[in-house]
């Protein structure tokens, strides 16, 4: 039985990447604007920052004016129209939204002096560690919470870009695949749907033995062929991305080795919870999309937090991984912008993620 969509509960995942190199008394700023096809690159622009003591890492405002500003050439091509470059003394704002669609960045590592750039095709990208490999031509839907705890009770019913849509497993509603058959994971319980040869949207719901629509219609639309999760919250909204707690800011710490034993944060300023025994810092979680990654909450009208990544298998002052502290400034921007931290191992290089909808 096919149903139709509603799209307006679609949710779609755009990246923005925002690069800053900041100095005891000058900031520098170059923005670079990156145009790719849909669903072959990630349409970005770049910041990353290299922190000292003294940094202070701020988003981008209307206010903000700069000097000493120096801008930067990416060794991929950029048509004159889509490259954009604040200049000096020149009021910086917040880029007008990218409209393009994208997939999941994957990582690569790059030596700091190269234009930092994120691929999509990329065999170091990690999965969680708790969960079963995905299958090729498989998505993987995560939900937050079920309308009902027995799970027995529940089916998911398919239809468009499916290799098999649930009306040919069965009649309504008994050809829906049981939620008994879900696995459990740190977000939720997952289930895993074969797609068609081709797809660009799977149409699901949740229905009960009697019938019954419980979560209405809705949709994923497939960004890119590399796309395999999907995250389905607790009032059926569909994420691109595993959703960031409210009121948290996130940390993602990329290794090349995967080691992420004894790597811990950190944190002080406008948080709840900072650590207090030095050093021992907050664990990362080891199976996040980009490596390990920690959720840091944030205290109320939260305006500012600095951290430092520790590997705490070390003494003395080894124990930092990088020597100086990162610093963000403006949290309501960073918070309300859905912008997530990443840290690569052999560079300070920060990189903003922005993932919004």
């Amino acid at each position: 039985m096919k149903r139709n969509t509603q799209s307006n509960n679609e949710k779609v995942l755009r990246y923005s990447l925002r690069k800053y190199k900041l100095g005891l008394a000058s900031v520098t700023i170059g923005a670079i604007f990156l145009s790719f096809a849909a669903v072959q690159g990630v349409k970005a622009d770049e910041a990353v920052s290299t922190p000292d003591s003294s940094t202070q890492v701020e988003q981008a405002d209307p206010s903000l004016t700069t000097s000493g500003l120096v801008t930067e050439t990416p060794t991929a091509p950029v048509a004159a129209e889509n490259a954009t470059v604040f200049k000096e003394n020149e009021p910086v704002s917040l880029p007008e939204e990218n409209t393009g669609r994208t997939g999941i960045p994957k990582l690569t590592e790059t030596s700091e002096n190269t234009p930092k750039t994120v691929g999509t095709n990329n065999s170091q990208t990690l999965t969680n560690a708790s969960e079963d490999p995905i299958a090729e031509g498989t998505i993987r839907l995560h939900f937050q919470e079920l309308p009902s705890p027995d799970k027995a009770s529940l089916g998911l019913w398919t239809w468009d870009d499916v290799e098999t849509p649930s009306s040919q497993k069965g009649a309504w509603p008994t050809g829906a695949t049981s939620f008994a058959e879900a696995k459990q994971d740190d977000y939720g319980v997952y289930l895993d749907v074969k797609l068609s040869s081709t797809p660009k949207k799977l149409s699901f719901l949740i229905n009960n033995a009697a019938g019954t629509n419980l979560s209405g219609d809705k949709a994923v639309e497939i960004l890119s062929p590399q796309m395999n999760e999907a995250w389905i919250d607790k009032d059926f909204q569909v994420y691109s991305y595993q959703p960031i707690p409210q009121d948290h800011v996130r940390i993602n710490y990329f290794r090349t080795d995967g080691d992420y034993s004894n790597k811990s944060v950190w944190y002080w300023g406008d948080v709840k919870d900072a650590p207090s025994n030095w050093p021992d810092g907050v664990n990362f979680q080891p199976n996040g999309k980009y490596g390990a990654y920690l959720d840091i909450p944030l205290t109320e009208a939260a305006k500012s937090i600095g951290f430092l990544l520790l590997d705490e298998s070390k003494i003395g002052d080894d124990v930092k991984i990088q020597p100086n502290d990162y610093k963000f400034s403006d949290l309501k921007k960073l918070v309300s912008f859905s912008y997530e931290i990443l840290i690569r191992q052999s560079t300070p290089t920060l990189i903003l993620l922005r993932m919004y909808v």
